[in-house]
């Protein structure tokens, strides 16, 4: 998913390699996106147009400052737990997040707890990628989407009134929509 890669630790290499990848493969998908949701294209091609025009200096320095250190605390904590009430990391919730993604077979090896956004993100793309095989990965899809719902749009809304960096809020946005389109198709799926 774009945006797990969006809010992984950037260096200026992966970062550049990143504008690339997404200015050659988004592209041709700006088209389809308008026959799923209208709105979902107008924020992919906000997203497009953000990525491309940000350096990495800035972005870098914004996402250290939202996302990882600053003073008098981080305004956006990328962690689920975080937003659950408490403001604590590794409750009970994170291991129910590890025990989703055992349930679905995997294994989670990041030095970040599993309920880290990049992780979080990632593990929904693998849900998406296997929906359409044998087990229960819509059941497993709805579950993360619950968990999901508890904290998500909290930390979109964190990131759009805190960010000083378009790109940030673009992939919120982007993300924004793209959740409330995989929830509509899903229910479709479900049918």
């Amino acid at each position: 998913m774009v945006s797990s890669k969006i809010f992984s630790l950037p260096n200026e290499d992966s970062f550049e390699t990143f504008k690339k990848t997404i200015k050659q493969v988004f592209k041709p998908y700006i088209e389809e996106a308008s026959k799923i949701d209208p709105k979902l294209e107008v924020k992919l091609k906000k997203f497009i147009s953000e990525l491309e025009n940000t350096d990495y200096l800035p972005y870098n320095e914004e996402y250290t400052r939202l996302f990882r250190s600053a003073k008098g605390g981080v305004p956006c904590p990328p962690y689920a737990s975080i937003y659950s009430g408490v403001r604590l990391l590794m409750t009970d919730e994170t291991m129910e997040i590890g025990n989703l993604y055992s349930e679905a077979g995997l294994i989670h090896k990041s030095s970040e707890p599993p309920d880290y956004i990049v992780s979080e993100l990632e593990f929904l793309s693998y849900l998406l990628i296997n929906l359409s095989n044998e087990g229960n990965y819509i059941s497993l899809f709805n579950r993360f989407i619950s968990h999901l719902d508890k904290w998500i749009f909290k930390f979109i809304s964190c990131v759009k009134e805190n960010s000083r960096v378009e790109l940030l809020i673009s992939t919120v946005e982007l993300l924004e929509d793209a959740l409330d389109v995989m929830k509509e198709e899903i229910k479709k799926l479900e049918g």
